[in-house]
């Protein structure tokens, strides 16, 4: 959101009310209206919160004004296949919506866009993610790239997989601990945690199950634990606290939270991205981002020999054609005369070398 946000001259938040006071004032301030989103499709199990698109849906409909998509993709697993891959009439219904109030919707990588597909929604266009951009122009005339060897390592672990062999690495470096959703360590972190409760529990509230494994297992002691994450985890509420507290700490990133990575990355960090997922992988694949597969953590002794896989080359290399793939997709969708003018001068000059 912050990244797609960062494009444009101005911006407001709306209500998605749709009673006329409120369409009438959006369709007065508002131009466009842009549809920020991440894991938007679940071709498994819908999660609760899908129960909302009905709204967003409504919303859309109801104002008709044009929609600019964002950041659309799918949360699938990397063995999933299109063929089996089945949508949710909501979601489905706002799929369509977005499809019917936009010349194109961009999707984050090639598995979303063929699921789209299937469900008959072909106007859609692989961008991969806005935040991807925003980074590279930032870091377009350094050309960041990683030098070995690694010596203040960061990571950023999504605990929804059996984080063990990623958890290792950064405990065994001294890494710090970046969370996005780690109410548990969070706590820790603040004081509001005692050590006390956490050394008499047999199981903390909102502790990860691979880690209450590794303590049953005597490969972690919680005594030890509590104090990594009371040192060194850090958490941010705000992308601008979060891109301060990057710049100049570390020297190179990793883990499996795909914006963990990007906020290191947008802050001048070589950061390597572990694909447990299909919506982390299309995006790396799209985008030509440095990754290496999840399940092959446990051939790395160090982090210096995970970070040896971590080059900005290909990335780099293809950055003058993505981004022109992206202005492309704005011009489409008739945002480029909203678009700031230091965005408009920096992408020109990075697409004039493609």
């Amino acid at each position: 959101g912050f990244a797609a946000q960062s494009l444009f001259r101005d911006t407001t938040r709306v209500s998605m009310a749709v009673d006329a006071a409120n369409l009438d004032k959006v369709r007065t301030e508002c131009s466009h209206l842009a549809f920020v989103t991440a894991t938007t499709l679940h071709p498994v199990k819908p999660p609760p919160y899908v129960a909302s698109y009905q709204l967003v849906a409504d919303f859309i409909e109801k104002a008709g004004l044009p929609v600019c998509t964002f950041g659309l993709g799918c949360h699938a697993s990397l063995t999933q296949t299109i063929d089996e891959a089945q949508l949710d009439p909501i979601t489905l219904r706002l799929l369509q919506v977005l499809s019917a109030h936009a010349p194109s919707i961009a999707v984050r990588g090639h598995f979303t866009a063929d699921l789209c597909a299937k469900f008959g929604v072909k106007n859609v266009e692989v961008v991969g993610c806005q935040s991807a951009y925003v980074s590279g122009m930032a870091n377009w005339s350094t050309r960041t790239n990683l030098s070995l060897p690694v010596q203040r390592p960061v990571a950023n672990l999504t605990f929804s997989v059996d984080e063990a062999e990623a958890l290792r690495l950064a405990m065994d470096s001294g890494a710090d601990l970046i969370g996005q959703n780690d109410q548990l360590s969070e706590e820790i972190q603040l004081g509001e945690f005692s050590r006390e409760r956490y050394l008499s529990e047999k199981v903390a509230p909102g502790e990860y199950p691979f880690i209450t494994q590794l303590f049953r297992q005597g490969k972690l002691s919680r005594e030890h634990y509590f104090d990594y994450v009371q040192a060194h985890f850090h958490k941010f509420y705000t992308v601008p606290t979060w891109l301060a507290h990057m710049k100049g700490r570390y020297d190179f990133c990793f883990g499996t939270r795909f914006h963990g990575n990007m906020a290191a990355f947008m802050a001048g960090v070589p950061a390597l991205w572990l694909s447990h997922d299909m919506r982390t992988q299309e995006l790396c694949e799209h985008l030509n981002l440095p990754f290496v597969a999840h399940s092959r953590l446990a051939e790395f002794a160090t982090v210096s020999d995970l970070a040896s896989e971590c080059t900005f080359d290909a990335f780099w290399a293809a950055f003058p054609q993505r981004m022109r793939e992206f202005r492309s997709y704005l011009d489409r969708n008739g945002v480029t005369p909203l678009l700031k003018s230091e965005f408009v001068s920096t992408s020109d000059t990075i697409t004039a070398t493609a």
